[in-house]
């Protein structure tokens, strides 16, 4: 299971660029009504480089992420395709080994109900529970 490019793009979108990724152009609060919306897609983006490059996300190939099995498999969300975007075909992310080391399981499940608007309700966890390949408690 995973999350792809474009979905992970729009949630990324709704967080607001972080303070990583903002610019001199860009002071203040991290969503600024005055950003375009290119500008927002390239905040959003270059987050996910950031996130990459620390170890907290690993970028793969879709065809990879649905035959990978074991601890590929521990920590990823499935989301469906968004079909707006045509550059990040077959690009999809998982949870990188930094993010396994230094969040505890539920912190994990927390995060991904905010960012997804869902609740955190026991049936939430228990689908990231099968995905993590543990319970979580």
């Amino acid at each position: 299971m995973s999350v792809p490019a474009d979905q992970l793009v729009l949630y990324v979108r709704k967080l607001g660029p972080p303070e990583c990724t903002r610019s001199s152009e860009d002071p203040g609060s991290t969503r600024s009504s005055s950003m375009s919306e290119a500008r927002l897609e390239s905040a959003a983006r270059e987050a996910i480089s950031y996130l990459v490059n620390l170890g907290f996300l690993d970028k793969v190939s879709s065809s990879t992420s649905g035959s990978a099995s074991g601890s590929a498999m521990e920590t990823q969300v499935t989301q469906r395709v968004n079909d707006a975007g045509d550059a990040d075909i077959g690009i999809e992310y998982v949870w990188g080994p930094a993010a396994k080391t230094k969040f505890q399981p539920m912190d994990m499940a927390r995060f991904i109900a905010a960012v997804t608007g869902q609740e955190c309700t026991a049936e939430f966890v228990k689908t990231i529970s099968r995905a993590y390949g543990k319970r979580i408690e």
